[in-house]
């Protein structure tokens, strides 16, 4: 994971906006043993070895729905955060009709489910790339999804952390940045 990180830093040194004091030091094995204590999940190897490298970002650098990649308390807070708007009785009331978008056969069509860990934040504050840890049969356990609140959407992204790095590196490495960030 360390050669993923080299690549993602020397992309974004060329964006002059992007600022690099958000960049946190990584998280130590008792971060990560919390956070999988919290979320009753046994995070991925992959997934500890790059948080112990840098424990988030506070820059909007995942893309195509800029976000920034949350600190191992960010990510048990908002995790902590949805699960408890989404066990609101009144709050089931409210959303009876809610037909959201389930694009995908891998992400089970649910409103919300626990075993979603959400580790990025979009800049609006309402889309998540998450680890997923209860998918239908057609899915991995530790795949990764996108939700999103408003909009609906549960679609599988990738079947594993690492898929999602690796694809992610790839789209910067082909320069395939969005229009919106050229001028960063």
């Amino acid at each position: 994971m360390q050669k993923a990180w080299e690549e993602i830093i020397r992309y974004w040194k060329n964006f002059e906006r992007v600022s690099f004091d958000s960049l946190n030091a990584g998280a130590s094995p008792e971060e990560l043993l919390i956070l999988e204590s919290y979320i009753g999940q046994t995070l991925s190897t992959k997934f500890k070895d790059f948080y112990e490298i840098h424990n988030g970002w506070g820059e909007f650098i995942i893309l195509p729905h800029p976000s920034k990649l949350l600190s191992t308390e960010e990510i048990l807070e908002r995790w902590s955060s949805l699960n408890s708007i989404y066990n609101n009785e009144l709050y089931d009331e409210e959303l009876n009709d809610y037909q959201p978008n389930f694009g995908s056969d891998e992400v089970k069509k649910e409103r919300w489910n626990p075993g979603w860990i959400p580790y990025t934040q979009c800049s609006r504050g309402r889309d998540f790339y998450c680890l997923d840890f209860d998918p239908t049969s057609a899915g991995e356990k530790g795949q990764v999804m996108f939700y999103s609140i408003d909009v609906g959407e549960r679609l599988f992204v990738a079947g594993s952390f690492e898929q999602w790095i690796d694809d992610y590196i790839d789209t910067l490495s082909k320069g395939l940045c969005p229009r919106r960030w050229q001028h960063i």
